[in-house]
């Protein structure tokens, strides 16, 4: 017996495109795949300026990460930003992401963090784009890293998308986008924040501080 290599069919990745829309002559996709990270399933939508089999012959696509606010997910802003006609004029690709993890199967839904008013300010929708150092949350909330790397990671991996990259952000995300960018200084071409949350540790910041003290402590 001839004995040639050893050889492994590498591991399929769980990548999914759920939609795939024309949007002002480019192309809006969304996508769920498997976060390392996370633990779990992520979705996010991501905005290509062209998506023609020959385009992917010239130089990739800068991108730009939007950081959504508190309560929002994947869809808000490329929904009602009005970015597309601006993103296709200067050929940027955008890239949404939610903004916590989802459909967690051992979801924390009766700890003490949610006992109390307006409990959307903790969980679902309020990642805050922070690792989590506290159980249960640190399992799955762990959205600094996700941003950072294993989403950039992913999207230069399968769509032609450059690592230059931008990032920006809204209320919660503008906070997110101005802590990331400050740890990460040369990360990041250019970095905005539209009315971002201020001291959001500071125990009287009403939207921030009941869910980092969930993941972070006291």
């Amino acid at each position: 017996m001839l004995h040639i290599a050893d050889y492994q069919v590498p591991k399929r990745p769980d990548i999914k495109v759920l939609a795939n829309s024309k949007v002002f002559g480019g192309y809006l996709k969304t996508v769920k795949h498997w976060s390392d990270c996370n633990n779990c399933h992520m979705t996010f939508n991501i905005f290509l300026p062209e998506d023609d089999v020959n385009r992917q012959r010239c130089d990739p696509f800068p991108a730009l990460y939007f950081l959504a606010g508190l309560t929002s997910n994947h869809e808000n802003a490329p929904f009602k930003s009005g970015y597309a006609p601006y993103a296709k004029k200067h050929g940027i690709a955008i890239i949404f992401p939610d903004t916590s993890p989802r459909d967690i199967p051992d979801y924390p839904s009766n700890h003490e963090a949610f006992k109390i008013d307006d409990p959307w300010r903790v969980g679902y929708g309020a990642g805050h784009y922070c690792n989590a150092t506290q159980e249960p949350w640190k399992k799955n909330f762990n959205m600094y890293t996700y941003v950072t790397e294993e989403l950039p990671k992913f999207v230069e991996t399968y769509f032609h998308v450059s690592s230059k990259k931008s990032i920006m952000g809204h209320s919660m995300g503008g906070n997110g986008a101005i802590t990331i960018t400050a740890r990460n200084p040369t990360a990041f071409k250019s970095f905005s924040a539209f009315a971002p949350l201020c001291a959001p540790t500071h125990p009287d910041s009403y939207f921030s501080a009941p869910g980092l003290a969930a993941y972070l402590g006291s």
